[in-house]
């Protein structure tokens, strides 16, 4: 039996730029799949988000750059429940690895980083739009890979 979709949650700090970059770029690789294939359903959040805080401009210069559409994006602290109903989160750091389990212990299988080596994913806020379009065009390699796997 195959699933009609799979629900990633991408989880990052503050939700403003990472994890919502990551997110993004989910969406744009799921429109470009064969309807054969499960739907990418992608979404965010932050271990220390506040609610309603827009994703920073440099991080939708940065998907732009890539051809990517920032969609309109709110920011959300983390819960159990989100957690809950991923098929995979992927975390940019080992500490929200360890956020994210301590949240809902029972997904520990489920909740990994986004690097399979586990090498952090810096955080650009406050950094250079260059910083921003590197840690963008990391992302979106982890990202396709990660996707390729629910692929095999």
């Amino acid at each position: 039996m195959t699933q009609d979709s799979i629900r990633l949650l991408f989880v990052c700090s503050g939700n403003t730029c990472r994890s919502p970059m990551a997110s993004a770029i989910a969406a744009h690789f799921g429109r470009g799949r064969s309807s054969a294939m499960p739907r990418i359903e992608p979404s965010s959040a932050g271990v220390s988000a506040a609610v309603g805080a827009l994703m920073t401009p440099a991080s939708a210069r940065s998907l732009a750059s890539l051809r990517i559409e920032a969609p309109e994006h709110l920011s959300r602290p983390l819960t159990r429940d989100l957690i809950e109903r991923a098929d995979a989160v992927y975390c940019m750091t080992a500490a929200h690895v360890a956020a994210a389990t301590a949240l809902a212990p029972d997904a520990a299988d489920r909740i990994v980083t986004l690097d399979p080596a586990g090498s952090p994913i810096q955080d650009p806020i406050g950094g250079s739009q260059r910083l921003y379009d590197d840690v963008c065009r990391r992302l979106a390699g982890l990202v396709a890979a990660r996707i390729q796997e629910w692929d095999r």
